[in-house]
């Protein structure tokens, strides 16, 4: 812990955070927040709970023992990540009863300069490994607010740097007309094929979603929570499915406003000579079915490049965020 004094404001630096912290944290953010992005005390814990590869902080800021703002910054280190060079900015709130009064800009500054420290040079705000949020939720008007402090959109390809969350009710799902049979099936992984799971995914997929995935599993996540697309030459697509008792919590996607139980679907890929011949229209089809079947209501899909291909499944657009970064 450490810590310094600006007036009678007081940042003070901690590697983890108490429970008792983290309600406070978390009602704070409900306090600044729309009710469709509250944060639950499990979702920020989770947050917290950094990969052995890296690094968290966190600044509280207080006045006069009152907490008026906080900072997550997260970070990697191990330089077979593909992800090392960047460093996160998980989350930033200011009670509104301190709001203007530049606090949210010192704790940004101040977890901006941590994180340079760490050797990272791409800052991003959101969309870490245990990402609180993908990107500056739209709804909550505060993309001006970093813009004025150097972030700017994360262009990727053609895209705008608008992410889109999807979502549906599965009460009615059926499997649409453009699912056609394919030489394969799917199903759930069984206990004996995590290494069968982790090897398609460093040959495919071999960046983020091959990390994200081992390091679950490493924690215990429940390998039944992966479908696993077969051929005949052996794994040839996954697609990661979230209950409500699932490792990875479910509020990470914001389902708040869709009737419970709720799930979530993604990420999801097929091997790269597979595609445009419909084994992703399959995978996803049972992975949907999976979750309609277990009861499942409300389900996110987040983060979705190809909102089209997730329409032809009764997907709609749900949340929009602004994803920005600055270069250290």
């Amino acid at each position: 812990m450490s810590s310094y004094a600006s007036q009678a404001v007081t940042l003070t630096a901690w590697e983890t955070l108490s429970a008792e912290q983290v309600e406070q944290a978390a009602g704070l953010w409900n306090e600044a927040a729309t009710p469709e992005f509250a944060l639950s005390p499990r979702l920020i814990a989770y947050n917290l709970h950094t990969p052995s590869q890296g690094a968290v902080r966190v600044w509280l800021a207080t006045v006069q023992d009152e907490l008026a703002g906080f900072v997550i910054a997260n970070a990697l280190h191990s330089s077979s990540l593909t992800l090392s060079a960047t460093g996160w900015i998980s989350a930033l709130a200011v009670s509104p009863a301190y709001a203007r009064q530049g606090i949210g800009t010192a704790l940004l500054q101040t977890a901006e300069q941590w994180l340079i420290e760490q050797d990272a040079y791409r800052l991003m705000l959101g969309g870490d490994l245990r990402a609180l949020l993908p990107g500056v939720p739209l709804a909550l008007n505060s993309t001006a607010f970093f813009a004025r402090l150097g972030y700017g959109p994360t262009i990727y390809g053609d895209s705008d740097g608008i992410a889109w969350d999807l979502a549906r009710d599965m009460s009615d799902y059926q499997t649409p007309a453009s699912v056609i049979k394919i030489p394969g099936a799917v199903r759930a992984a069984q206990s004996s094929e995590e290494g069968l799971l982790l090897d398609f995914l460093k040959r495919e997929y071999p960046g983020r979603w091959y990390e994200e995935a081992a390091i679950l599993l490493q924690e215990q996540a429940r390998l039944s929570d992966w479908m696993l697309l077969w051929t005949e030459r052996g794994v040839e697509g996954f697609c990661m499915i979230t209950f409500e008792d699932s490792i990875r919590p479910i509020e990470r996607f914001y389902p708040y406003e869709l009737p419970r139980p709720w799930g979530h679907v993604g990420p999801v890929g097929i091997s790269h000579g597979l595609r445009g011949q419909g084994y992703g229209r399959a995978l996803m089809d049972a992975a949907l079915r999976r979750l309609h079947n277990s009861g499942i209501k409300g389900c996110v899909i987040d983060c979705a490049g190809l909102v089209d291909f997730y329409a032809q499944f009764g997907f709609e657009r749900y949340h929009a965020y602004q994803q920005m970064h600055r270069m250290a």
